[in-house]
Formats: C-alpha cells, structure tokens, sequence
C-alpha cells in the first residue's frame, strides 16, 4: 500500500522557455511531476508552456517549442519554472523583467534554474535573498549582483522563491516539491522510476583531480558558455567525467 499524502489538489505550473534552453534541464524538471502523475493514477500536476511573448523558443540543441501562451497571459498558479540557459544575458530585457516581476505576483512560487538567478536578479526579484545559479556562472553572478547572497549549494529556497544551479539539481528541486507536496514514499517512487533511488546531491563541488601525467579531458575542451563566447573552464572545475562529474557539467 502507498502511504503517500491525500491529497485532491491539483497544482499548476507554468514552464517559462527562452531561446537556447536546456533540453536536459527541462526533461529534469517536467518529467518527475509526469511521473508522480503516473504512479498516483490521477493528475497532481498540470503544466503549460510558456515565453515571453508567446513565440516558438528553440533549445540549445535545436528542438523548437511552441508555447501554449505568453507568460503575460497566463493567470498564474502555484509554480513558475523559469527555464533560460545558454545566452541568458540577452533575456536580460525590460520587457522580459515586467513580466517576472508582475508573474511573481500571480504565481505562489518561482523556481530558478539553471541560468534563472540571473534573470530573477535582473528583475529585482532576489534583492536581500538567498540563490544559486549553474556553477559556472556563480562568480560573476555574485559580482554583478552584491545585494544577492550567493551560495554553491546544488539547490536554494528562500521563502517563496527557488533556485538550483543545472540540470541535475533540477531533478533534485522538484523531487524536494513532491516530497514537500506527497509525502517521502512518492519522492523514492519517482525517483525510482528514474533510478535515483531518493538519493540527495552532495552539498557542493566535489570533483576529483584528473591523474597526473594524464591530460583532462575537459581541459582540452572549449565550449560556448551561456554568454556565448568560448571559455576554458576553470582549473578548480576540471574533472574526471565520473558519475557526479557527467552531472554536474551536463547541461
């Protein structure tokens, strides 16, 4: 027998897409509430997908989205993924910041991930809180936005705003809101599903150093950071592509 939370509500979500988002980030954060759906035989969860204005957004791989509406007319709900990657700094608009600021009222909960800090900082949203953003972006989010407490922590809640730094800790952020929403025994099932086993991500970067003598695979790469200019990561990141290394640089 399942001992999960009763419970008859249906949460709503909204799914804000930008040019050059994260195909892994988005499957990471829809599919675990797909599957809370499946194993509670009823709908727990209802999404749609948004943009800003409404026009079909392409993710970094080239798969097009259309959304179902604008994220201005969408009436609001309990939840609002905010979904940029690649290229967020040219989200960074006054258009695009109005809308947030004016979703952040209708919605109960935003969540920022990946690159969503930026965009939530941008629009004045995270003045005074607490948030994480993809770890390679942590050092000059930090810079550009003082008034904002930054930390390395996989995922960040700080009253009715989220925050998770990639695609994997995505998967983790929402997990957290089924076992927040459901119950512990629904969080193992879907992580099951998944092959999680409910495990929870380490507390913070841990990779280890490529042996010496051996040159590190990621070193030799180059590839365009969310800005869109080529950039070596930095010594302190590189790593072996072990399993919690696969994660941490996936996008």
């Amino acid at each position: 027998m399942h001992i999960w939370k009763s419970s008859s509500t249906c949460r709503t979500v909204g799914v804000l897409l930008f040019d050059s988002f994260s195909n892994f980030c988005l499957a990471n954060a829809v599919e675990p509430l797909r599957a809370a759906n499946t194993l509670a035989r009823k709908q727990l969860y209802r999404w749609q997908f948004l943009s800003i204005d409404g026009t079909v957004v392409t993710s970094s791989s080239g798969l097009p989205v259309q959304p179902e509406m604008p994220l201005g007319r969408h009436p609001g709900g309990d939840l609002l993924f905010v979904m940029p990657s690649y290229g967020f700094a040219t989200h960074c608009t006054p258009a695009c910041s109005k809308a947030l600021r004016a979703a952040s009222i209708r919605f109960r909960t935003l969540a920022a991930m990946d690159s969503g800090s930026w965009l939530l900082a941008s629009a004045g949203l995270l003045a005074g809180r607490r948030a994480t953003i993809h770890w390679d972006e942590l050092e000059l989010f930090a810079e550009r936005f003082p008034d904002v407490e930054v930390l390395e922590d996989p995922t960040v809640a700080d009253g009715n705003i989220l925050s998770c730094g990639g695609a994997s800790t995505a998967f983790e952020l929402v997990l957290g809101l089924i076992e927040q929403h459901h119950g512990p025994m629904l969080r193992i099932e879907v992580a099951s599903m998944f092959m999680a086993a409910g495990r929870s991500p380490r507390p913070g970067p841990d990779f280890a150093e490529a042996p010496a003598g051996r040159p590190d695979i990621l070193s030799l790469a180059r590839e365009p950071d969310r800005h869109g200019e080529g950039r070596r990561r930095p010594d302190r990141r590189d790593a072996d592509l072990g399993d919690h290394g696969v994660h941490r640089h996936a996008r």
